[in-house]
């Protein structure tokens, strides 16, 4: 190949190369902005603040991505709560029982001619009353440890929940139903499923 002919094929491929990167980059730019475009607005809470707000006020973070479950985390921590406070109010008339037992049963062993303090404490622990007292401690210590379980829980399970419901917000519900009127008169309960293209 003579030197004549390299200079124009060299030139050429410089022209090829040199323009084809503009083009591409125009190109890659127009279809980004359409894609842009074309994609749904962004969400106005991320996952992460639908988390926190759910654990701190119930239904606060359903609430702010259009979720309908709210109500009942709502409701569920609510009666937890109720619960809990219900079996604190027991709890301490539990123990005002068995402080009330336990100062009869002192009150009768002393009466009863014992003077020293480690046979006071037997006759108060083989006391009946006393058993049944501390079994009733007993008893409501163990559920307010398992109301406090449950309210952590639907709480963490209420954050969660709103923060998967703020991941899938932009997709559509899989299942619809509606009413419409029947062809013999009447009403009927319609059900949808939707399944994406591609299945």
């Amino acid at each position: 190949m003579t030197r004549q002919l390299r200079i124009p094929i060299l030139a050429l491929a410089l022209a090829i190369c040199g323009g084809t990167p503009a083009t591409a980059q125009v190109t890659v730019e127009a279809d980004s902005t359409v894609e842009r475009r074309g994609l749904p607005p962004a969400p106005a809470v991320s996952p992460g603040g639908a988390f926190l707000r759910s654990l701190a006020l119930p239904a606060w973070g359903h609430a702010a991505v259009e979720s309908g479950r709210g109500a009942f985390y709502t409701f569920a921590e609510a009666g937890s709560t109720w619960m809990f406070l219900r079996v604190r109010s027991r709890l301490s008339s539990a123990r005002d029982r068995l402080e009330v037992r336990t100062a009869a049963a002192r009150s009768e062993a002393v009466a009863s001619g014992l003077t020293e303090e480690a046979d006071i404490l037997a006759a108060i622990q083989e006391d009946a009353d006393v058993q049944d007292a501390l079994t009733l401690v007993d008893a409501r210590e163990g559920q307010r440890e398992d109301w406090v379980a449950l309210m952590i829980f639907s709480v963490l399970l209420s954050g969660v929940d709103a923060y998967v419901s703020a991941h899938l917000q932009d997709f559509p519900d899989p299942l619809s139903s509606g009413f419409r009127a029947s062809p013999w008169g009447g009403v009927e309960v319609v059900g949808r499923l939707h399944l994406p293209i591609g299945w």
